[in-house]
């Protein structure tokens, strides 16, 4: 502000107005928050309701109902996908071992090493001849 004081009386003599450059820098493009703060619980849900029963009046009315909605259905479906995967999960050996419940487990394997060799000791026992015979069906 102090390179501008000079300028000042000059400004005034000619007519021009001097703007800040925060004011000069502003681009009115319509993204200001004009809806519920984000965690204004109460609020979104008030304009949830507006939205399936008063219809708006103005388009940032809209889009205020619209936002609100977006994130209440979001967190629907999010509950949703985490609930179903919680009570119904996959039966594939990856879910069994990277679920989530698994990653207190997986993080202390990560820092003090699994338990146990990855290198077999001795061979395993396995009836190769008799799987042989059973699939062959003499």
């Amino acid at each position: 502000m102090q390179s501008l004081r000079h300028l000042r009386p000059l400004a005034l003599r000619t007519g021009v107005r001097l703007a800040f450059p925060t004011l000069v820098a502003r681009r009115h493009l319509g993204n200001a928050v004009r809806g519920p703060k984000f965690t204004d619980i109460q609020g979104h849900v008030q304009c949830v309701k507006d939205f399936f029963t008063k219809p708006a009046n103005s388009y940032y009315a809209f889009r205020r109902q619209a936002e609100s909605v977006r994130l209440a259905a979001f967190v629907g479906v999010s509950a949703y996908v985490t609930l179903s995967l919680m009570l119904n999960p996959p039966k594939s050996s990856y879910w069994l071992r990277f679920a989530p419940w698994r990653l207190p487990s997986r993080l202390g394997e990560t820092v003090w090493g699994e338990s146990g060799n990855v290198f077999l000791d001795k061979p395993l026992p396995a009836d190769s001849w008799g799987a042989y015979k059973k699939a062959v069906g003499k």
